[in-house]
């Protein structure tokens, strides 16, 4: 079974921040309004819509952002370190 990120968020408390690794998302629409404070670390995002997102306080670590949208996205105070756009 392929896991989702989708399906991941799913089973996130609203209080509890995403700290995920070693993934790839393909083709997903994601309009969850919570992923403050979370840690992307070696994730490839490839077709990925991201619409109404907060990711004020996250890291993104060596990650890779193909064919993406991001809409109506809150992000302050943000790391990229080794991102690909």
């Amino acid at each position: 079974m392929i896991t989702t990120l989708e399906d991941i968020l799913n089973n996130l408390e609203k209080s509890e921040a995403l700290i995920i690794g070693d993934q790839t998302f393909l083709n997903e629409v994601i309009s969850i309004d919570y992923l403050q404070y979370s840690i992307f670390g070696t994730i490839t995002f490839s077709g990925m819509e991201f619409k109404g997102v907060n990711f004020s306080g996250s890291n993104f670590v060596n990650c890779v952002f193909k064919n993406w949208k991001f809409q109506d996205v809150m992000s302050q105070k943000q790391l990229f370190s080794e991102v690909l756009f």
